[in-house]
């Protein structure tokens, strides 16, 4: 018996579609949790209260994204290794998805079913799988099970070249689907969204590096949005990750550049990330390059760090207060801007850890606030920007305005 047990990660997916219920297809399956599978109970608990689906899919494809190393291995790897990563746990329960994405809700449901009620017998290993799925749906998945469970990461899918031109009464819509890195074979879905509001959903069929798409559409399009309820496991883009506090744990070489007059108040929390492998530097010593190549912890007021990147951040909110923003030489990356301001008041050493899923937490004698950032849902592409107006009666003659 696998020391992980994937009908764990199934019964969590079952979950998450409403296909059983989620609380019994948790407390159901008890024997052969790894520690990681313990915490993808709670992931898998968390999501099924989250509310859309969608929203769901996207938090784990977010966690993924910050727990994948850049040297990872395939879920084929792990069950040959007996203990599944924490980044292909996630990644697995997004192929199950995509799995009933694929064979239809009827075919996926009865199959998951008869796997679950036959979970006592401990033998559900990959193999076994794709057999019961494959004889539910009545078709062979050689190659759908072989590109997600033999292959490292997730596809890396971009929109390149998209325009729109008139052709009589209609719009023709043009545009390229392109892979990055290996090519895998795809339902790739697509909004197209109209001015007014509304728009139609197209399926492309991808199995090449590259393809031009040309759709033909009655009203003229404004933007398209590259499978925006998350549907397939795929690296998500720059604008689709919001800045958490977590992103600080899981960097591979994380600095922590504190302001030297008051470093001891934040002492507990630079000494837990030291433990984690991070290093203390001096901010005024960070060359252009580490700042392209690290997420930042930078706690204190007057921090040279954030003078540099922000600027300034404005009033602190609360006695206690953290906040995560994009690095912006390195969208993927995050500066955690630290501030403790109530007398001799320290920062936790776990707060990141107790609130990595938001992009900021405050702490005051009325409570604990938290605010996750906004990012885009889906990748974007704009075909019509909206019509600027200029008010001529607010126009200034050169010296009116320098006089101003």
């Amino acid at each position: 018996m696998h020391t992980y047990s994937l009908t764990l990660i199934l019964a969590g997916l079952l979950g998450i579609l409403s296909l059983a219920d989620p609380g019994r297809a948790l407390s159901q399956t008890e024997a052969g949790k790894t520690d990681t599978l313990q915490a993808l109970s709670i992931y898998l608990e968390q999501d099924r209260k989250a509310g859309d689906a969608w929203a769901v899919r996207k938090q784990l494809l977010v966690r993924h994204s910050q727990s994948a190393p850049t040297s990872g291995t395939s879920l084929r790897e792990d069950e040959q290794k007996a203990a599944i990563t924490p980044a292909n746990a996630k990644k697995a329960i997004l192929v199950f998805h995509q799995l009933r994405k694929t064979i239809g809700e009827d075919n996926f449901g009865r199959t998951a079913r008869e796997l679950l009620d036959q979970r006592a017998a401990g033998n559900d290993s990959w193999d076994r799988i794709k057999t019961l799925f494959e004889k539910g749906a009545d078709r062979d998945l050689s190659g759908f099970f072989s590109q997600w469970l033999d292959r490292k990461g997730l596809p890396d899918l971009r929109i390149e070249n998209a325009s729109t031109r008139r052709n009589g009464s209609r719009y023709e819509v043009s545009f390229d689907v392109v892979q990055k890195g290996e090519v895998y074979a795809l339902e790739v879905p697509f909004f197209i969204a109209f001015p007014g509001g509304g728009g139609r959903t197209e399926t492309v069929n991808l199995d090449a590096a590259h393809k031009h798409v040309v759709l033909v559409l009655d009203q003229e399009p404004s933007e398209i949005v590259m499978d925006p309820d998350y549907d397939l496991p795929r690296t998500l883009s720059d604008d689709e990750l919001p800045p958490l506090l977590s992103t600080l744990l899981y960097d591979e070489k994380p600095v922590i550049a504190p302001s030297a007059p008051d470093r001891d108040r934040y002492a507990p929390l630079i000494e837990a990330l030291k433990q984690r492998g991070a290093e203390e530097r001096d901010a005024a010593g960070i060359r252009d390059s580490d700042i392209k190549t690290s997420s930042f912890l930078a706690p204190g007021s007057d921090n040279a760090l954030v003078s540099r990147l922000f600027g300034t951040t404005g009033p602190v909110q609360g006695e206690v207060w953290l906040r995560a923003r994009k690095n912006p030489w390195n969208p993927r990356k995050v500066v955690v801007i630290a501030r403790a301001t109530g007398g001799a008041m320290q920062m936790p050493a776990d707060v990141i850890e107790r609130y990595g899923d938001f992009s900021e937490v405050w702490f005051s004698r009325q409570g604990t606030r938290t605010s996750t950032e906004g990012s885009l849902r889906g990748v974007h592409m704009e075909l019509r920007a909206p019509a600027v107006a200029i008010d001529l009666s607010t126009v200034r003659t050169l010296d009116d305005a320098i006089k101003s």
